[in-house]
Order: structure tokens, then C-alpha cells, then sequence
């Protein structure tokens, strides 16, 4: 499969993905990371003296954000960073950005849904054992039924999803080792529990669900924190 058939195909299978998987009271847009125009003055800032592709990356997330966001009836607006380098998003909404590989990904949602949203997509690579032990914590290897390197990274790709939902409410940064991330057995799901008993909990909650999947030669991950956790819902 050529390099430009291999993007279209992981597109539609990645959409077909979002599509399925997440709530209906989101949006999603999806594409791959191309030459864009800054919105405006505020985003050209942003990225000012940045390289081509840095440039390239933030403009098109930016990009998609709108888009996705459009599809929930918001009106267009500049999406610089804040001082943590997280989008601003316009009042009443929150959302998340990812970039990898030459794709891109944007998951918005209504703030009087969800205190917070994150997506990450990495394509697909070997991480070398050395970074097993900086990415996973002992009580986390071997309790799912993937193997080495694939587990590493879909507790890689999990772990920053969740960190770009859980850090707009409570504005708290999170290591690798802060949270266990349990892996379903067809590796569909993932729970995500606190360990760290200073990190602040969300909506009363200490444990979030989320969803993953691998997708040809990426891996993507969604976690929504709901305003008020349903009944039964960790």
C-alpha cells in the first residue's frame, strides 16, 4: 500500500472509528496535516518563528477545531494557547487536539456536558524496553492480553488522552506513573484510576473511563469526563 492510499485508508477507518465511538453530544473533525492560514493575529503569535511543520500542525488542529466545533453550532474564533499551551477554547465548550504521523485529530463537546475532553492519535512504533518502566507502572504490566511494546504504547496513547481531559478542571499535571490504566481484553476500552493521592478528582470521581483501538498503523485514544458521572459509571 503506497504511503498516500495508506493515509486515505487510516482516515476512513479512524472517522469510521469517532463515528461509533464517541458521544453523540461531541463532534469530531479529522485530516491530514497540510499547509494552513492562522485564523488570526493571536494564533499567527502562537507560532511565530515556529518550523514548517510545527506551523502546519498547530494551524490544521486549529483548523479542524473550528470545524468540529461549527458542527455544534459555534461561531469562528481564534483558538490561541493559553499560558499551559492549551487551546482556549470559546465559552461554553471544551475540547482536545492530536497530532501524529501526518494526521490529525480534533474532539470537541458542550461544557454543560463534559468538564473535560481529550483525544490522542500516535502512529503506530517500537518503544524501546528501556521506556517500558517510564511509561507503565509495575502494578500495569502483563494485566492486559497485548503484547510488549503494542501494551507500552496503548498505555502511552490512554494516558495522554486522559491528560488532556483531566487537565482543564483541575489544572493539575499528571506524570506517567500518577495513574493505572487497565486495558479490556480485546483492547477497546480502558479504565483510568488516580494513584497519586494529592491529584485533585473530577466531578467526585477518582476512576474514567475510555476507548482506544489500533488502526492499521495508528493508535488512538478518546476519554469524556461527564459533568455528573451516571449511576454505575466509575
Amino acid at each position: 500500500m503506497s504511503g498516500e492510499s495508506e493515509i486515505c485508508d487510516t482516515l476512513q477507518r479512524v472517522g469510521a472509528w469517532f463515528s461509533a465511538t464517541t458521544p453523540r453530544a461531541t463532534a469530531f473533525a479529522l485530516d491530514r496535516i497540510m499547509s494552513s492560514i492562522p485564523f488570526d493575529a493571536a494564533e499567527e503569535a502562537a507560532v511565530a518563528g515556529a518550523v514548517s511543520l510545527r506551523r502546519e500542525e498547530f494551524t490544521t488542529g486549529r483548523r479542524l477545531a473550528r470545524e468540529a466545533l461549527a458542527r455544534l453550532g459555534a461561531m469562528e474564533v481564534g483558538l490561541p494557547p493559553d499560558c499551559d499551551r492549551v487551546p482556549q477554547w470559546p465559552e461554553g465548550f471544551v475540547g482536545s487536539i492530536s497530532h501524529s504521523g501526518g494526521l490529525c485529530a480534533a474532539l470537541v463537546g458542550r461544557a454543560g456536558d463534559f468538564v473535560g475532553i481529550g483525544v490522542d492519535i500516535e502512529r503506530t512504533i517500537w518503544i524501546h524496553p528501556e521506556l517500558k518502566p517510564l511509561i507503565c507502572r509495575p502494578d500495569e504490566i502483563d494485566l492486559d492480553k497485548t503484547d510488549g511494546a503494542s501494551s507500552t504504547l496503548l498505555r502511552f496513547v490512554a494516558k495522554e488522552a486522559f491528560f488532556k481531559a483531566y487537565f482543564p478542571p483541575t489544572r493539575t499535571f499528571l506524570d506517567f506513573l500518577d495513574v493505572n490504566v487497565s486495558i479490556d481484553r480485546g483492547g477497546e476500552c480502558f479504565e483510568v484510576r488516580l494513584m497519586k493521592a494529592s491529584s485533585p478528582s473530577v466531578c467526585g470521581s477518582r476512576t474514567f473511563a475510555g476507548r482506544l483501538a489500533a488502526l492499521g498503523n495508528y493508535a488512538v485514544a478518546a476519554v469524556w469526563i461527564t459533568q455528573a458521572l451516571a449511576p454505575g459509571q466509575p
